[in-house]
């Protein structure tokens, strides 16, 4: 089998959608399949301007002599191709939408009644390949139900030029599978998309078992645990940036104003708690780097409490009370947290079996296990 993977990411590598392809391609090679991948970004892609010059003029030949030329021969000897695009205003991205124009040619101008569909107009395929298409997409937020625009899409497109539609992957809350500092958390999922690529290649489809397992959450916590990380986030780039409060917000992100989860917490950053403790002693963390930065730590279970650790360049302060401005709070159980820095458990996994939840800096959650161990 033949498969081509058409990444309409801009971001091509650095995206979401090449994290969910790698893995998937790879299953499908492991089942035989021979697969090719198309990063329609660093193509020299002319936008389809409706002359018909391939219909009229010269017949099967686009009047734009650029890159399409030799990604349409591969696209015409297809036997799946895979269209990856991320949500964008709940569609295809643009390149992708370029891509999907600038494939006239395949096709002649005359007009007959459609092969499969009744009482359908159809224009007659100069080549019938691909046989099947596919499609891989994700998007920021966290329901499916953005997606369905994108998918009818797809789907008419694919009954429309006579392909079989296989299915599709779907990955809501996305954004961060595109940062290569939390690849370490996905590992579970990716080997769930491998196996995808690997059933689909065998069997032509994802089992109903296996897709159920690809739609659960990214992380634990639910739709609160999103909106905090999201929240975390973002208002990390805009203090990196100086943005001023009052063009964060157009209206108030209040939770009282919203029928189910709150959108954000009403306030990202904790208060500062006055504590007579004294400061603890400091602790040397080399794998820190030049790091600056507050962990927090809200504590529940049979030894709850408040505390956190300032880190700054190679030394650790661990300290009673609340930061005035963590860049991340982890919110645990006394004996979930005690056995993980002892190494009884490992943290990446707790956390993604729901053992703890975080807010802020997921980044940073990846470098404590060597924090801890330098500690």
């Amino acid at each position: 089998m033949k498969v081509l993977a058409l990444n309409g990411s801009p971001r091509m590598k650095a995206s979401s959608t090449y994290h969910m392809f790698k893995p998937f391609l790879e299953g499908m090679e492991a089942a035989g399949a021979e697969t090719e991948v198309i990063h329609i970004r660093r193509l020299h892609l002319e936008p389809c301007i409706g002359c018909y010059t391939c219909w009229a003029r010269t017949p099967g030949v686009c009047i734009h002599d650029d890159d399409m030329v030799g990604a349409l021969e591969k696209f015409n000897h297809a036997d799946l191709v895979i269209f990856g695009t991320p949500l964008y205003h709940f569609t295809m991205s643009g390149i992708m939408k370029d891509f999907v124009d600038r494939t006239l040619p395949r096709l002649e101008p005359w007009l007959i009644p459609h092969p499969r569909v009744a009482g359908v107009t159809f224009h007659p395929e100069r080549v019938h390949k691909p046989d099947k298409m596919f499609l891989i997409s994700p998007c920021g937020f966290p329901e499916f139900d953005h997606f369905e625009s994108l998918v009818a899409t797809f789907k008419h497109i694919a009954r429309m030029e006579n392909w079989e539609y296989v299915g599709e992957l779907l990955r809501p809350g996305a954004e961060p599978l595109s940062r290569r500092s939390l690849q370490g958390l996905f590992t579970h999922y990716y080997d769930l998309v491998h196996q995808a690529g690997e059933q689909v290649a065998r069997q032509g489809r994802i089992a109903d078992e296996l897709q159920a397992e690809l739609r659960q959450d990214l992380f634990p916590g639910g739709k609160q645990a999103f909106y905090d990380m999201a929240a975390g986030y973002w208002t990390e780039r805009m203090d990196r940036f100086k943005v001023p409060e009052e063009m964060r917000h157009t209206v108030p992100l209040l939770a009282e104003e919203l029928d189910s989860t709150p959108y954000a917490p009403a306030n990202t950053q904790a208060k500062a708690v006055s504590t007579s403790e004294p400061e603890k002693p400091s602790m040397s963390v080399e794998a820190a780097g030049d790091m600056t930065a507050d962990i927090q730590f809200h504590v529940t279970g049979e030894e709850p409490g408040d505390y956190h650790l300032h880190i700054e360049g190679s030394t650790c302060t661990f300290r009673e009370g609340t930061s005035e401005a963590p860049k991340l709070t982890i919110h645990t159980p006394s004996d979930g947290w005690v056995a993980i820095s002892n190494g009884e458990m490992d943290g990446q996994q707790a956390f993604m079996q729901g053992r703890y939840r975080v807010e802020g800096d997921f980044s940073l959650l990846m470098k404590l296990n060597d924090i801890f161990k330098a500690g």
